[in-house]
């Protein structure tokens, strides 16, 4: 079905009313993390409802800056935003990182610094769910240098702004694992793939598809 499910309340009205009086409507559970996941997946892609964000910095610290910036649309994988980020005076990118990411000192040198760059990343977000593959990397990220630079984060500073892509995406695979997304560590390419996992994460996953049936071999002659 599509999203997943059907709402509660599509669901309480078919029920018979000694049914809905006797039954608790708040706690009635209507969808399992399988379906639930597809459900909000959904959701999310939605025209205006949701974007999918992705930042590389000059490492994993709170203290690291962020180098680029990228957010799509979720809806239709427009581009809202996909520009480098000058770290700062003083501020050079390690080579481990370069390694990583392929960004170095000389493509960042004429870059906005990201006090100019923020409020074109909340232009571009508008009040859309930002949706980030590890959302608490990326927040912390954003957040933190704003904040190095005395400038306002806006709505990405709280929590409730954001939704975490490989959160739901092992919720869908009933795994507690931390997988990895396999994007190609540029902030863009980053995003596509994390807006394709959202797309995949709509349907069933494969652990929950019936096994194929093999075809049966013709019964030996008498």
């Amino acid at each position: 079905m599509p999203g997943g499910g059907p709402g509660r309340d599509e669901v309480t009205a078919l029920l018979p009313l000694r049914l809905v009086r006797a039954l608790d409507a708040q706690r009635l559970v209507l969808l399992g993390p399988v379906g639930q996941t597809m459900h909000w997946a959904h959701g999310m892609l939605q025209p205006g409802v949701g974007c999918v964000l992705d930042v590389e910095t000059t490492g994993l610290l709170s203290e690291d800056r962020v180098i680029e910036v990228a957010a799509v649309d979720a809806h239709d994988g427009s581009v809202l935003i996909d520009t480098l980020v000058h770290p700062g005076p003083g501020i050079t990118i390690p080579a481990g990182a370069t390694r990583v990411h392929g960004i170095g000192d000389s493509m960042v040198a004429d870059a906005w610094p990201w006090s100019a760059v923020l409020p074109e990343v909340l232009a571009a977000v508008g009040e859309r769910v930002v949706l980030a593959y590890n959302s608490d990397f990326d927040r912390r990220m954003t957040v933190g240098h704003a904040r190095a630079l005395e400038a306002d984060p806006g709505r990405l500073r709280s929590s409730q702004a954001w939704q975490c892509l490989m959160k739901r995406r092992s919720m869908w695979l009933s795994t507690t694992s931390r997988l990895r997304l396999g994007g190609r560590h540029r902030a863009l390419g980053d995003a596509v793939a994390a807006r394709e996992l959202l797309l995949s994460l709509r349907e069933r996953p494969p652990h929950t598809l019936p096994a194929p049936q093999r075809d049966q071999e013709p019964a030996p002659p008498a």
